[in-house]
Parts: structure tokens; sequence; C-alpha cells
């Protein structure tokens, strides 16, 4: 068994809209896990989880670059084209 992986996560074109709530959603999701992980560590630990809050931090920049970016496609009536990999690799 190889001990990386790669899959093609998202390839497509979709409408503003489309694109508004697949992005939001996986933002969302990510956001929220890092959330609940910086949660459990300051209740098991008494300290919140290193990086956790950077993390959240960036992830809600990078939702307004999308925000700005699907503005600009509902202004100009265009579609957006998303392509996304995701590589997993075992770690010893």
């Amino acid at each position: 068994m190889k001990l990386e992986q790669s899959i093609k996560f998202i390839k497509g074109s979709f409408t503003p809209a489309e694109a508004k709530d697949l992005l939001f959603d996986l933002m969302a999701n990510k956001i929220k896990f890092h959330s609940i992980k910086n949660f459990s560590s300051n209740e098991r630990f008494g300290k919140p989880e290193k990086g956790s809050q950077k993390k959240i931090d960036e992830l809600k920049s990078d939702r307004n670059k999308f925000i700005k970016l699907i503005e600009t496609a509902i202004e100009q009536s265009i579609d957006l084209i998303i392509e996304s990999d995701i590589k997993i690799a075992l770690k010893k």
C-alpha cells in the first residue's frame, strides 16, 4: 500500500451561489473542527489548543477573500472554477 494518496476533491464550474454554498460549508466545518478542538483542550488541560485560534483566524480571513471573489463573480455574471486536491500521507 502506498504511504501517500491524493484524491481530486473538487473540480468543476460553479455558479456564484453554488460556490458560496460549497466554500462556506467547507470553511464553517473547518472552523467548527478547530473550535471544538480548542474547547476540548480548554476543558481537559485548562489551556487552549496550540495553534487552533490562529488557524480559526486564518480561516476567517480566507472566508473574507472568498466573499470578495464571489461578489465579483455575481457583479460580472460569471461562474467560478474550483479545483481542490487532498493529499493524505501516513505519518510515523
